[in-house]
């Protein structure tokens, strides 16, 4: 895995990582760290900790799934695709929405599709 550098920027070798439903489900239970920038460009991170997989009928040749992610009540991260970082497996490109407040703060989703047979 290439050196890890603390920053919530996307670039290209993220992108073309893909979050597969195998990757996912051996994730689950654990913790990634998700960065962004702040108002003045600093990169902040905040742990989100990955839930629940749900499965979404297969379209023609793509996988399909949904990853809940639950994170603390603050801050509550607005739409779009951040860096989140596993310990162990580096980077991934995951865009989530915050879905629901619960008693142990906000869970957030991320609908993936991509090529069954690429990944």
């Amino acid at each position: 895995m290439p050196p890890v550098t603390e920053t919530h920027l996307l670039d290209d070798a993220l992108w073309s990582r893909v979050l597969t439903h195998d990757i996912a489900a051996a994730l689950q239970g654990q913790v990634l760290q998700c960065y962004w920038g702040d108002e003045q460009g600093r990169t902040q991170s905040v742990p989100l900790r990955l839930g629940a997989l749900r499965e979404r009928p297969a379209h023609q040749q793509h996988q399909q799934f949904s990853v809940f992610f639950q994170g603390p009540a603050s801050p509550q991260l607005p739409q779009r695709t951040y860096r989140m970082r596993h310990a162990e497996l580096g980077d991934f490109a995951v865009f989530i929405a915050p879905v629901a407040r619960t008693s142990e703060g906000l869970e957030y989703e991320a609908c993936v599709s991509h090529d069954s047979h690429g990944g």
